[in-house]
């Protein structure tokens, strides 16, 4: 659902307000607006022809044991 969202919302007719600013991935984001406006139509067309995408893989370092001189 996430990526759905993300790549069928639609930022234009709220560029006009500040704070919109690109992301690593190349989408437009905001923090009051998030991704912008939902849309819906494209949102249930992209579901219908949807690709799982890879489970979220998280990486961690582990902490190694440390004791200053």
């Amino acid at each position: 659902m996430q990526h759905l969202v993300t790549w069928t919302s639609q930022y234009e007719s709220l560029a006009g307000n500040g704070g919109w600013k690109t992301n690593g991935a190349g989408f437009k984001v905001n923090s009051k607006f998030g991704f912008g406006l939902l849309n819906a139509a494209d949102l249930i067309r992209s579901a219908l022809n949807w690709k799982t995408v890879p489970d979220k893989r998280i990486c961690e370092i582990v902490p190694i044991e440390f004791e200053p001189m």
